[in-house]
């Protein structure tokens, strides 16, 4: 039955299913003052990510504000994340706050 089987897919654990989900974030740029949400993939490593805020950012502004070799880092305690882990091993969840500069 179609209902089981959407019951049984929403149940796995991402370890698993060899899939480790998207968090969506709050990001906030301070050069320009603003923010917006956006989702971040949770299998990736954190260096490979800003690459991706990086051109999302960009799109975003129509091209007015292109950041390169940023870092990302936690708004709330300020800590930048390590290039080298995944947003898992940060522990980042749904709704974390995080800035780009």
């Amino acid at each position: 039955d179609i209902d089981l089987c959407y019951l049984q897919l929403a149940n796995l654990e991402p370890e698993k299913s060899g899939f480790a989900g998207e968090s969506l974030i709050e990001l906030y740029l301070p050069a320009i003052g603003t923010g917006y949400d956006t989702s971040i993939p949770g299998n990736q490593r954190i260096g490979e990510i800003i690459s991706l805020l990086e051109r999302e950012v960009e799109e975003e502004t129509g091209g007015v504000f292109c950041p390169k070799n940023s870092v990302l880092c936690e708004r709330e305690a300020g800590i930048i994340l390590d290039v080298n882990l995944t947003p898992k091993q940060h522990g980042i969840l749904n709704g974390t706050r995080l800035m780009l500069i």
